[in-house]
């Protein structure tokens, strides 16, 4: 059954009041800098468990037996660590198709997107080749990473099991394509590269 996302209403059963009352709240959003008001960490509250309470059962099966299945590294991670099957040494510049030994199915209008790790892009630019990768929903074979060393004089050496990249899964729009002489108008309409400002803004702060 597909999730719908709705905020609680108070009379709600599942409903519960923040233990640390208004004043716990308020002080979190002081402690977060002030970027949330105490309604606004009330309603993402409201929204949380709806989301939560439903996980999205997906299929997986492990080509590579001796490899631990993808997990998520800490609660609230939006991505699955995807490990390497086999040795690598990836020379500057060059790119390799990294096997992770996984192969999944997804339900339709679901589709998992390979990222880098941050920390290796940050440390070794060690990245992802075609920026982000897609895996559809009907796609059932091994899921291979694209890797690239971004980086202009050092190796990247990969070993068996490491974790070299991050599995988004997310649902998709499927896109009824409706064909018309003219679109309808917007406040930016033509406005391409360039239209915001660049750098500065087209916007006072």
């Amino acid at each position: 059954e597909r999730c719908s996302i709705r905020p609680r209403d108070h009379d709600d059963k599942g409903s519960k009041e923040d233990p640390r009352g208004p004043s716990g709240s308020q002080s979190l959003a002081k402690r977060d800098g002030g970027v949330g008001s105490h309604a606004n960490i009330v309603a993402w509250t409201a929204y949380a468990p709806a989301v939560n309470d439903h996980d999205t059962p997906i299929l997986i099966q492990r080509l590579d037996p001796d490899l631990p299945l993808p997990t998520y590294e800490h609660p609230g991670d939006a991505g699955l660590d995807l490990r390497a099957r086999v040795n690598a040494v990836i020379e500057p510049g060059a790119r390799f198709l990294m096997p992770t030994g996984l192969a999944i199915a997804l339900e339709p209008g679901f589709a998992a997107f390979v990222h880098a790790r941050s920390g290796l892009a940050m440390k070794k630019g060690l990245g992802v080749a075609n920026g982000t990768g897609v895996v559809d929903a009907g796609y059932r074979g091994e899921i291979g990473v694209p890797l690239v060393n971004l980086d202009r004089s050092e190796q990247v050496v990969i070993a068996r099991g490491d974790r070299i990249a991050q599995l988004v899964i997310a649902p998709v729009a499927i896109a009824n394509l409706i064909e018309v002489s003219e679109l309808p108008g917007s406040q930016r309409a033509h406005g391409g590269f360039g239209s915001t400002g660049g750098h500065a803004g087209t916007v006072s702060l």
